[in-house]
């Protein structure tokens, strides 16, 4: 019997505190995530319902392999893709 269970994608989303003290507006992730994910080879429908939340300082260090990410953010972005509907 095939897994039916949703697949979840994951993206992540890097910009600059100074330019973006409180994060990045949502328009802009859809937009960057939308890339990010077709290419991946996925295509996001026209409104998709996206999972986003703001790196913790373990996470953009990880993200940033351990160098100073003084003045970086992150969003993290996650879609959950049926695989009942892929080919």
């Amino acid at each position: 019997m095939p897994d039916t269970a949703p697949r979840r994608i994951r993206c992540r989303i890097p910009y600059t505190v100074q330019a973006h003290p409180d994060g990045l507006p949502v328009p802009l992730i859809e937009d960057l995530a939308r890339k990010s994910f077709a290419r991946a080879g996925v295509t996001l429908p026209e409104h998709p319902a996206l999972d986003v939340r703001t790196a913790d300082e373990d996470e953009l260090a990880v993200m940033f392999l351990g160098r100073t990410h003084e003045g970086l953010g992150a969003h993290l972005v996650e879609y959950a893709i049926d695989t009942a509907e892929q080919p």
